[in-house]
């Protein structure tokens, strides 16, 4: 994980659950559907044990426990439905649970990668984090203020964040 990074291993990972699991449904030869679901079984099993410690890494420190928490409850909505898929005539489950990893999967690709990132320490760095940048929050999303800041103030503070030092308040005027 510290050579190619938690979001790449956690993509590759979900992608490979996904797309096995669909093609797993469509083939007709059983040792082929056999290998293609244990490559399924394990891209997922292995994008489960990596996605609490990114979900860690996500989420400052101030809500971090809740996050992983909350998390982890939505992680086992799969564990809860696969006794009641395991009913479906196949291909059905194969191709509802192949697509939720695939969609999960295309999904982690719009997340930050944070091999090498520091942590945030609170909601000031969480917002200003690359992942909310690319999604053009435009205003302050805890408070409906819009704040004035010129785009070289934003830089500086996001500089201030990568090196560890808090940028502080004062950045962005209300």
């Amino acid at each position: 994980m510290d050579g190619l990074g938690r979001k790449t291993i956690l993509v590759f990972c979900q992608l490979l659950a996904g797309v096995t699991c669909i093609a797993a449904a469509f083939v007709e030869a059983e040792w082929a559907v056999i290998t293609l679901t244990l490559a399924g079984k394990f891209g997922a099993s292995a994008s489960f044990s990596i996605v609490y410690l990114y979900t860690a890494e996500l989420y400052p420190t101030s809500i971090r426990n809740t996050a992983v928490g909350t998390a982890s409850m939505v992680a086992r909505i799969g564990g809860i439905a696969a006794p009641l898929l395991a009913g479906l005539k196949l291909p059905t489950p194969l191709i509802i649970m192949g697509g939720s990893a695939l969609l999960g999967g295309l999904l982690a690709i719009l997340l930050p990668e944070t091999l090498g990132a520091p942590l945030p320490e609170n909601l000031a760095q969480a917002r200003f984090h690359e992942f909310f940048r690319f999604i053009k929050i435009k205003s302050n999303y805890f408070s409906g203020e819009r704040p004035v800041c010129s785009r070289q103030t934003l830089v500086q503070m996001d500089v201030q964040i990568r090196i560890g030092k808090d940028p502080g308040g004062a950045c962005c005027r209300r």
